[in-house]
């Protein structure tokens, strides 16, 4: 006896054509989301860059979530989010800060670094070549050392290893990042911690804070 095959519903189509868009979705979204880990844009997405002064914040508009990559003077960050989260808000700087200059400067007998709370740079025949004076802080800034090493890759080849963060000093005696970071309640290394950084012209008469960053880190490159 012949039997008529069995008719699938509309309901039925619709709930397969859900289920597979649902698939694909999932599918493309892992894709995406290894794309991501490796700072590769996304696959079917839309490109967006929206420009302020301090630089820029790119976007990768995909199905229902967004890859941004923010490239600006005090943040660099990349994130993968829904897409109704909005871009983090940053005020523009019009200036830099002011560095302190109507200061005394206490004869540092030893040439240390740091005396007296300020940090002193001298140039290799002994002659003071300028100081600095704390902004955030009252006596807790340094010459800024190399960012904070998440995987120790700096003492990854034990000849080479470094018992602390090489310190980054004086460029062409004139220029020199000082790290002006403001107490915080998270230590050093934490996510949560904000480091300030300043890139300095230290020359007596010539103190100019040039630029900013949310960190700095010491990079070599063998040829």
């Amino acid at each position: 006896m012949y039997q008529e095959p069995v008719k699938i519903t509309k309901k039925k189509k619709i709930e397969i054509i859900i289920l597979l868009l649902i698939l694909l979705w999932l599918i493309l979204f892992i894709l995406n989301y290894f794309r991501y880990t490796n700072g590769q844009p996304l696959f079917v997405s839309l490109h967006r860059v929206t420009e302020y002064e301090e630089g820029q914040i790119e976007e990768y508009i995909s199905l229902g979530y967004i890859y941004r990559i923010y490239n600006l003077n005090s943040y660099n960050e990349e994130e993968l989010v829904p897409i109704w989260v909005s871009k983090k808000q940053f005020t523009a700087k019009d200036e830099l800060p002011k560095p302190l200059t109507d200061y005394e400067v206490p004869e540092n007998i030893r040439r240390q670094d740091k005396y007296m709370g300020l940090l002193y740079y001298y140039s290799r025949s002994g002659q003071l070549l300028g100081t600095y004076k704390c902004l955030n802080s009252v006596r807790d800034c340094n010459k800024a050392t190399s960012g904070y090493d998440e995987y120790n890759i700096l003492n990854a080849d034990p000849l080479k290893a470094h018992e602390e963060p090489p310190m980054l000093d004086m460029i062409h005696e004139k220029f020199a990042f000082i790290d002006d970071s403001k107490a915080q309640d998270t230590t050093y290394g934490n996510e949560d911690y904000q480091r300030t950084i300043y890139l300095y012209n230290f020359t007596l008469d010539e103190e100019e804070i040039i630029a900013q960053y949310a960190d700095i880190k010491e990079s070599t490159y063998d040829q």
